[in-house]
């Protein structure tokens, strides 16, 4: 099975799925969110849309929306996670819209140009939380709580 072939399979994601859900948890438990209007959200480097279908459970109204770069996987979590929002493919950079907030977890540490991402980011929202996990520690940013620190 070539990489590609491997990422689109759902036993691939099961082991980070775990992972994935309890970060959307301390995300929610964490973060302010609108609870009596609906909000727009963005999960950048969705992967199976996992985080959305935390947030969805405590947000119902909610907007939510998941882009990643490979249509493979958004088409993967289109497939097991239609209920969480929408998804589509998307490079960071190229990112248009406006959004109450954007939640990107386990991202931004594997590009190497993260702060022209993050200013981009920026630029679609007035609420951006970062989740970074390195050395075994969760670091949680939300701007404009952030510095260089972070990565």
């Amino acid at each position: 099975m070539d990489d590609l072939n491997q990422l689109t399979q759902p036993e691939y994601f099961r082991p980070w799925d775990k992972q994935i859900r309890l970060f959307a948890g301390y995300f929610l438990a964490h973060v302010r969110l609108p609870t009596t209007a609906p909000f727009k959200l963005l999960d950048v480097g969705c992967g199976t849309g996992s985080a959305l279908a935390e947030i969805r459970k405590r947000y119902p109204r909610a907007v939510l929306q998941g882009c990643d770069i490979l249509e493979h996987v958004v088409e993967l979590a289109a497939a097991i996670n239609s209920d969480a929002g929408s998804f589509f493919a998307s490079d960071i950079l190229s990112l248009r819209g406006n959004f109450d907030c954007i939640y990107v977890s386990n991202v931004l540490e594997h590009i190497q140009e993260w702060k022209d991402c993050l200013d981009h980011l920026c630029a679609l929202s007035p609420q951006v939380v970062v989740m970074v996990l390195s050395r075994r520690i969760c670091h949680f940013r939300s701007r404009p709580d952030w510095n260089e620190s972070i990565m």
